[in-house]
């Protein structure tokens, strides 16, 4: 066997467990659990209720996306009606280089410490 065939397998070897890892945490990332502190986050963060009834997805092809539905958010004390947000469906998509430049949502990842 020549050496390049070699460290391709060598290679190989090492980046399939990888690849499984990644194509396979939305089943063992229980992304419900999130739930509660993100509300909470948002609510100390802006003062308002964010309420999400549906349930949380993550996937992670073609891009890492993490979704929820029925997502409502409060309006402000003295606004016309009751939310001020109201979707039925809603999804960030990350940037793949962000966390490889220690970037988290654009900003920094030191600025959110």
């Amino acid at each position: 066997m020549s050496v390049r065939r070699r460290i391709g397998w060598a290679a190989a070897a090492l980046l399939a467990p990888l690849v499984v890892a990644y194509a396979t945490a939305p089943l063992w990332i229980d992304v419900e659990s999130y739930k509660p502190s993100l509300t909470e986050a948002v609510k100390d963060a802006t003062g308002r209720e964010l309420v999400i009834d549906g349930p949380m997805k993550l996937s992670v092809f073609p891009v890492p996306r993490i979704s929820a539905q029925q997502v409502h958010f409060a309006n402000a004390a003295g606004a016309t009606g009751a939310q001020m947000i109201d979707v039925r469906w809603v999804a960030a998509s990350p940037s793949w280089l962000a966390p490889l430049r220690g970037w988290v949502v654009g900003i920094p990842a030191a600025v959110c410490q």
